[in-house]
Formats: structure tokens, C-alpha cells, sequence
């Protein structure tokens, strides 16, 4: 009797303290909200995004990063920004991060990054087809100005 009690005392306290931990990474546990954030950090193709109460990370949704120098130009245009990020139906992506669409005043970022031929357009059908559209024209606009990521790169999708 007295072995059972020990046991299941043991079970409770170790249940308690797995419950107490703070977990490694809080954005996979509470994903953010839709709304107006603070560019805290970037760190490659992540984005790290805080408010007073919540802190979390997300990816650029619809593109496909080719350039490596793209984290510099995100650092010198959203580091600090206050931004509005927009989910879509895709929520996250294989590696469990939050997808979405970044807007700094009202310009898209995710376009921008296209615009300036520092990702391609990888959107895909479910996608909201307005911002769909929107980013796969940036791309229309690269090709046809022959600016940014070079012709034979685009030509090679």
C-alpha cells in the first residue's frame, strides 16, 4: 500500500513539474494572433514579432527566398517596424513556424521581397487570392523588367 502511494505520489509531482516548465519554443505552443506587432528580430527567414503581452516568430507566406543577402535588406526595412501580419488557411509550415503575410504601412512585404527580386512567387492555389495575385504579379513584373533574380533563374520554374 505504502509503495503504491509513493508511486503515484511520485507521478503526481513529476505530472506538476512538466506542467511548470516554460516551454522551449512559446510560438508553437501559443501561435500569434492576427494584428500589429513589433519587428523584434530576424534571423534569416524567420521573423521575430513581440507586443506588450506576446512574443513569437513567423515566415514570410507565398514566397520562396533566392537571394542570400535577403535577411540584410528585411533587417534594414522592418527591424524595429511596427507591422500587421495576416494568416491564410495554411497556418504553418513543415517544420511547425507560423506562415504569413508581413505589412509595414500599407505595403505587403512578402510582394516587396519579390518586387526587388530578393524571393520568387510560391503561392499556391488555396492561397487568398487577392495577396495571390498581388505577389505573383511582382514576379510578372520582375520577368518582364528582366530586374532582380535573373531571367534564365525564373525561367528555370
Amino acid at each position: 500500500m505504502i509503495a503504491w502511494a509513493s508511486v503515484l505520489f511520485a507521478l503526481l509531482i513529476f505530472r506538476w513539474t512538466c506542467w511548470a516548465r516554460t516551454p522551449l519554443w512559446p510560438e508553437l505552443v501559443a501561435p500569434l494572433p492576427p494584428g500589429v506587432y513589433r519587428v523584434v528580430s530576424i534571423d534569416a527567414d524567420r521573423i521575430r514579432l513581440s507586443n506588450r503581452e506576446l512574443t513569437g516568430s513567423i515566415k514570410l507566406l507565398g514566397i520562396e527566398f533566392v537571394r542570400t543577402d535577403m535577411e540584410i535588406y528585411l533587417q534594414r526595412r522592418l527591424l524595429g517596424q511596427i507591422v500587421r501580419i495576416r494568416f491564410d488557411r495554411r497556418r504553418v509550415d513543415p517544420q511547425q513556424i507560423q506562415l504569413a503575410y508581413v505589412y509595414l504601412d500599407h505595403t505587403l512585404i512578402n510582394g516587396e521581397l519579390v518586387r526587388q527580386g530578393y524571393a520568387r512567387a510560391a503561392t499556391r492555389r488555396e492561397d487568398y487570392p487577392p495577396i495571390r495575385r498581388e505577389i505573383e504579379a511582382s514576379e510578372r513584373h520582375v520577368r518582364s523588367r528582366s530586374q532582380g533574380i535573373e531571367r534564365s533563374e525564373l525561367e528555370k520554374r
